[in-house]
């Protein structure tokens, strides 16, 4: 859950990273699709985790919502089987996106402390999370907001006041709850946290003795996951309290990737049969554009499974949820990736908002620039 899905990774040429294969000449549904990066490099492997995340959290989602449903239509052994089980733990898809969004965001700044890399400008960086995440975002919770209005759900006042909560990042907060515009914004909002609390973390770059300062990160992580995480209960249950533990394994491993694994010439023996699955260039498109897909899939499931739902119902549960995912995920795909193309892809241009304001201002409108002197 993109986080992530915004930060400009510079990674070096490895045996742990690389793009995915060059399109071939000609039209290419890959290239339309392909996320864009503020320096046009990516990981490849990164982006097909993220595919493996989404997929988690889609399938998660899609069998509870078959599974609660046939029980409902006391349905016979409604929601189990061994596939109901291992869906069950999808909802850690949500974790696994952490975990990456603390990879991602912690590079650049490990890679200037600890590779001489470039200097992360704050303003530059904040400007980005704000420009690249926040219009896709507030496009979807406003149009969840304006049909759950319209369909008479809950009252104009009421529907108003949550949607302020979430797009401010409080709904979780203030409610202690998933936004009720859009459930599962409740991970947006903690990546939120992390995106302000990371610039401070990443202080600890500055440690020059690497076991120390992995050290640090790893108690840091126990302290997290072991004291904090347990009693992080009411208006703090979620938020970053209880999960930063995640966020912190990114920044280990962005720590063990620029000083050590960026420099292997080749990738050890284990790594080999992974590194090809997740060099599959569609593996890596789709999960290019997990953030958009994370946005529209809990509500699309349920808008377009009320109308799949009669089919194949009454048969396994099984066969059910196969029909159901076969009727709903490669629609959900389109969907997004229309959405994507259209939204979320032209604001990875870090410029979208300056060639926004000549197009909506035109040549003579725009602000005068000053000569320079001579």
């Amino acid at each position: 859950m993109r986080s992530a899905r915004a930060a400009a990774a510079e990674p070096q040429p490895s045996g742990f990273a690389g793009a995915p294969p060059e399109a071939k000449r000609g039209f290419n549904v890959l290239d339309h699709l392909r996320r864009q990066t503020t320096s046009g490099k990516f990981i490849a492997e990164i982006d097909s985790l993220r595919f493996f995340a989404i997929a988690m959290v889609v399938v998660y989602h899609l069998a509870a919502f078959v599974g609660d449903n046939d029980r409902l239509a006391g349905v016979a052994n409604a929601g189990r089987g061994w596939f109901y089980h291992l869906a069950s733990y999808g909802h850690y898809g949500v974790q696994l996106f952490f975990m990456i969004s603390g990879f991602v965001l912690a590079l650049p700044f490990a890679m200037h402390r600890l590779a001489e890399g470039k200097r992360v400008a704050l303003k530059a960086y904040f400007l980005r999370r704000l420009t690249r995440l926040e219009p896709p975002y507030v496009l979807v919770m406003i149009g969840f907001a304006a049909i759950l209005v319209a369909r008479h759900r809950y009252p104009a006042d009421v529907v108003a006041t949550h949607l302020g909560a979430s797009l401010l990042y409080l709904h979780n907060i203030i409610y202690q709850d998933g936004s009720l515009i859009n459930t599962v914004a409740w991970s947006l909002e903690i990546e939120v946290q992390f995106y302000c609390l990371a610039p401070l973390l990443a202080m600890l770059f500055a440690i020059r003795r690497p076991a120390l300062r992995r050290w640090i990160i790893v108690a840091i992580f126990a302290v997290s996951a072991f004291v904090i995480a347990p009693n992080a209960v009411g208006r703090w249950r979620l938020t970053l309290a209880g999960f930063l533990q995640f966020f912190l394994v990114g920044f280990l491993v962005a720590d063990l990737y620029v000083t050590r694994w960026r420099h292997e010439p080749r990738a050890p023996w284990w790594w080999r049969g992974p590194q090809i699955v997740l060099r599959d260039p569609w593996l890596a498109t789709i999960g290019g554009m997990c953030y958009t897909i994370y946005l529209l899939h809990y509500p699309f499931i349920s808008f377009l499974g009320h109308v799949t739902l009669p089919v194949a119902q009454g048969t396994t549960p099984m066969l059910h949820l196969a029909v159901q995912a076969l009727l709903i995920v490669p629609p959900l795909l389109v969907v997004s990736s229309i959405y994507f193309v259209l939204v979320e892809r032209p604001c990875m241009d870090r410029r979208w908002p300056q060639k926004l304001r000549d197009r909506l201002l035109g040549p003579r409108m725009q602000p005068k620039r000053r000569a320079a002197p001579e």
